[in-house]
């Protein structure tokens, strides 16, 4: 066996003597060998780049022989034995054949469920690659609802325990991996990407200056009045062309786990009055949000439940998230006698197949928005002022109300920030008579069709 000095990051090589003058290409290292180590296999005449790019060729000489030798643009090794330079090869840009990926997205459920085309096409162009997500730990579960991820990377808080950040920096520096995708580009995921010692590494954004962009080999730069009138789905596709990969597929879809769809069943079997009968349309109710000045009033999403009820016929089910309790309890009050209430905590994986149960989800511009509509349930969203536009909910089944903008009747003047959609109380302009009107037009198209 012959080992390579290689220069930052540090690496080494590995090369069969019997194959070294043949080789032209390299793979990674199966799974259950060590990561940090290249394979050179006899035989490989392949002359493609990492990137999909035409190789340029690297001269070397061994025993007075001059060889060409099939490299791609991003720097080579010198490949040493015995104490002396026998040749230089490519380091950083080895082409994979079955690539290990890596995708930064720290946050938050809907973003992380809008991922789903981007971890789809790169599914299909490299059907045998490792994709693996980093995301922050309350959304880590959202990772296993999607087909094409292998594996997640839970990001520690930024306070978090040494421990964790040390385990982090192993896992990123010695699984190999052969591209990064930095969806994020702050300074923190600039550093963690360039400490994989990755050979393609991108940066996805939309706002000027790049943040330490020395850091990557490619930028995927949106332009801002591009950025804002399209779905952020869009939005991330934007970092595949950089890397070679086709856009095929725009679908988001998540696929619930088995167990999880069996609960689902089972609870609202057990719920009062029972199955619901043939014919019954059922609409689930979420009326929490992350943000205070992104709720609907209480008295309006429980008048709008009560005439679903009465007028409509409907099974109305309340369902609330962690911390969400509270305005659950001032919607009741207004919803009609006995209303159905799930208040035991549910996961991730457990919401989703709740949601594909139902006819339809009212709630607010939200992560359980984007989970009922991966999994194919209608929805009526309301939004605020936020940009309807990049943040609506995959597919065309869907009913998005939103008061006029720009705001013309503040309803809370001296408290909302103008231009500010995380503090303003635009969604307070939308009326019960609205909602209600779109709910009963939703409940009344065929199931299964938009």
């Amino acid at each position: 066996m012959v080992r390579a000095a290689c220069g930052p990051p540090s690496r080494n090589l590995i090369l069969r003597r019997d194959a070294f003058r043949r080789c032209r290409n390299a793979e990674p290292m199966p799974r259950d060998r060590h990561p940090s180590f290249i394979r050179v296999p006899e035989g490989n005449t392949a002359s493609e780049g990492a990137f999909g790019q035409r190789a340029q060729p690297v001269v070397w000489q061994r025993g007075g022989r001059t060889v060409r030798h099939a490299a791609t643009p991003v720097g080579v090794a010198l490949v040493r034995t015995g104490g002396f330079t026998v040749a230089r090869l490519p380091f950083r840009c080895m082409p994979a054949v079955h690539p290990n990926l890596l995708v930064i997205r720290r946050r938050y459920l809907g973003d992380i469920v809008l991922l789903g085309p981007f971890f789809a096409n790169l599914r299909r162009h490299w059907p045998q690659a490792r994709i693996t997500a980093l995301v922050e730990r309350p959304y880590a579960e959202c990772l296993s609802l999607h087909p094409a991820v292998d594996a997640g990377l839970v990001l520690p808080a930024p306070r978090g325990r040494l421990g964790e950040w040390w385990q982090l920096l192993r896992r990123l520096r010695t699984s190999g991996f052969s591209h990064v995708f930095d969806l994020d580009n702050t300074a923190k995921t600039a550093v963690l990407t360039r400490w994989t010692g990755a050979g393609f590494r991108v940066a996805l954004l939309h706002e000027m200056p790049p943040r330490r962009p020395w850091l990557y080999t490619h930028l995927a730069i949106d332009p801002p009045a591009q950025h804002e009138s399209r779905s952020i789905v869009e939005y991330y596709l934007h970092a595949l062309p950089p890397a070679g990969v086709p856009v095929i597929t725009h679908e988001v879809r998540l696929v619930p786990r088995a167990a999880d769809v069996s609960w689902a069943q089972e609870l609202l079997g057990r719920l009062p009055g029972g199955p619901v009968p043939a014919g019954t349309r059922r609409l689930l109710v979420h009326p929490g949000s992350r943000s205070p000045f992104r709720l609907w009033p209480p008295e309006r999403f429980g008048e709008v439940c009560r005439r679903v009820r009465t007028e409509l016929d409907a099974r109305v089910v309340f369902v609330a998230g962690p911390g969400e309790q509270s305005i659950l309890q001032q919607i009741l009050p207004h919803a009609g006698a006995d209303p159905l209430v799930i208040d035991q905590p549910l996961s991730v994986s457990q919401f989703a197949a709740l949601a594909a149960q139902f006819d339809l989800l009212l709630c607010h511009d939200s992560g359980p928005m984007h989970l009922a509509a991966a999994v194919g349930t209608p929805v009526v969203a309301l939004f605020g002022s936020q940009n309807m536009a990049l943040w609506r909910p995959s597919g065309d089944q869907h009913t998005l109300l939103q008061p006029s903008m720009p705001c013309r009747n503040c309803v809370a003047p001296g408290v909302c920030v103008p231009g500010d959609a995380y503090h303003n109380y635009c969604i307070r302009s939308l009326g019960v008579n609205e909602v209600f009107a779109a709910v009963r037009e939703q409940l009344a198209r065929p199931a299964g069709h938009p």
